[in-house]
């Protein structure tokens, strides 16, 4: 975790990833990567990545953003990407399978009932 400015430029060279605890601006950001060259990931609060992600989107950076569910079979909660939200309904393929035999229940019993 990084905590401050002043930090960045102390950091060892293969220590990665980053959390900023701090709201960073673009030459924040640039810094880090200037120092630490080999770095793959830095996670930011949403709040803070909306401040200098049109800057660093355009020098070729990605944003990935992601989004809490719920799953409808076991009511545990998991994180998905953001652009998979609509598709992504269960937490695991247990939870998937479940729906399907239910799914599949109801179908019978539906069709025996008419």
């Amino acid at each position: 975790m990084v905590s401050s400015r002043e930090e960045i430029f102390t950091l060892n060279l293969n220590e990665h990833p980053f959390h900023l605890a701090f709201r960073p601006s673009s030459k924040d950001i640039f810094g880090l990567v200037e120092t630490c060259p080999k770095i793959e990931v830095i996670q930011l609060p949403k709040s803070y990545a909306n401040t200098v992600k049109t800057n660093l989107k355009t020098s070729g950076w990605y944003f990935m953003e992601y989004v809490r569910k719920t799953c409808p079979v076991c009511g545990n909660e998991f994180i998905v990407l953001k652009k998979v939200e609509e598709k992504a309904i269960y937490c695991t393929l247990e939870c998937l399978s479940t729906a399907q035999r239910r799914m599949k229940k109801e179908n019978v019993s539906s069709f025996m009932s008419a």
